[in-house]
């Protein structure tokens, strides 16, 4: 799982000029900003003959240039609802679009003489209008395409968090399940089975009565207590490799499973914190869930060790089966995987599962270690 980001568009470097969807309004508002740009400045500095030109002149060339734009713009849109624009054919539609603009400015603001005294004036006018409106129109269409791409990226990410969340729940409805079947199975029927031995034994049966008490303690011990570490192991008292060994005896003699924790994961002088452990135990729990239910295996082997690398530690979870495997060649995201994933992102890990070569599913996963 990655955080979310700003996509990239992809596009090679010539690509971010066009053709982009025309803003008509937009490179209006431009243009005109950018002919009373060249109008003050022209009056400023340039030549008297342009100083001369009234200022209703040189408002209704404004107006009407930037109403050109408007126009042909527009028009060129509606054009190509039918047939998509090049990028040859766009950047044709500025310069005819500015050619024309130019040419009603300068006949509207009486300054002809100035600016079609030479051809080369002329199209130097024309090219420092249309370079700029390209450019406006394509920095638009470019923030729009990712802009676009991010709302995207944004839905997917929603959709799948309300996936995720309803994976949550039925992961929590499964455990609930599950402890409320050993307390009904298990502890109930041994409940029931004490009562009646105590109604069966007579008041100075002593020993009788010991055997009772005997069995109940022995369900205190083992059933309750396994159905309390299946909602709140507790690793600080018992140990996370001794932990896993009673989570994985749920699933024998169906699946046996290899347990080895080194001791600098288990908590041990430099090891890791308990948070972390109990990271890789609920990792741990749902991979095995995953590997008897999903991959019907019938052996799994469990690895945590700490790993130097680059002056980081990290705990390394490796948990291999010899089951089915991915029945689609691929993984199948899951309730399952969902936990696993929320357990890693929160401890600011990565992990991924995989099949193995010679059948089965191996699952990886790498949490930084907090020094304890």
């Amino acid at each position: 799982m990655s955080d979310l980001t700003t996509p990239r568009l992809g596009l090679r470097w010539w690509q971010y000029i066009g053709p982009w969807p025309l803003r008509p309004l937009l490179v209006t508002v431009f243009a005109m900003s950018f002919f009373a740009f060249t109008a003050a400045a022209s009056a400023i500095i340039e030549t008297e003959l342009v100083a001369n030109v009234t200022f209703a002149a040189n408002v209704l060339s404004i107006a009407g240039g930037g109403a050109v734009v408007w126009v042909m713009l527009e028009i060129a849109r509606r054009l190509t609802r039918r047939r998509p624009l090049t990028l040859g054919t766009y950047l044709l539609v500025f310069l005819v679009t500015t050619t024309v603009a130019v040419i009603v400015r300068t006949y509207v603001g009486q300054i002809s003489d100035l600016l079609l005294l030479s051809p080369g004036a002329f199209v130097s006018t024309v090219l420092r209008v249309a370079i700029p409106l390209v450019v406006v129109n394509s920095i638009v269409g470019v923030a729009t395409a990712r802009l676009a791409a991010q709302i995207e990226q944004t839905q997917e990410a929603l959709a799948l968090t309300r996936q995720q969340q309803d994976w949550m729940l039925a992961a929590d409805e499964q455990a609930r399940r599950q402890v409320a079947d050993t307390l009904h199975d298990q502890v109930q029927a041994a409940l029931i089975a004490a009562c009646l031995q105590l109604q069966a034994i007579q008041p100075d049966d002593r020993a009788g009565i010991d055997r009772v008490i005997d069995r109940l303690e022995e369900l205190r011990k083992i059933d309750v207590r396994r159905a309390a570490r299946a909602l709140s192991p507790t690793l600080s008292e018992v140990g996370l490799g001794s932990s896993l060994a009673e989570l994985a005896s749920r699933y024998e003699p169906g699946m046996v499973t290899l347990i080895s924790v080194s001791p600098l994961a288990d908590g041990g002088s430099g090891g890791v914190d308990e948070r972390t452990r109990l990271g890789c135990y609920r990792i741990v729990e749902q991979a095995l869930l995953n590997s008897a239910i999903h991959g019907q295996a019938r052996t799994c082997e469990v690895y945590i060790d700490i790993e130097d690398r680059d002056d980081n530690r990290s705990v390394v979870l490796t948990i291999d089966d010899d089951g089915q495997g991915f029945t689609t060649g691929v993984p199948t995201p899951g309730s399952g995987s969902a936990l696993i994933s929320t357990w890693v992102r929160t401890l600011k890990g990565d992990w991924l599962w995989t099949q193995r070569p010679e059948g089965g599913v191996r699952v990886e996963a790498h949490l930084p270690v907090s020094q304890v």
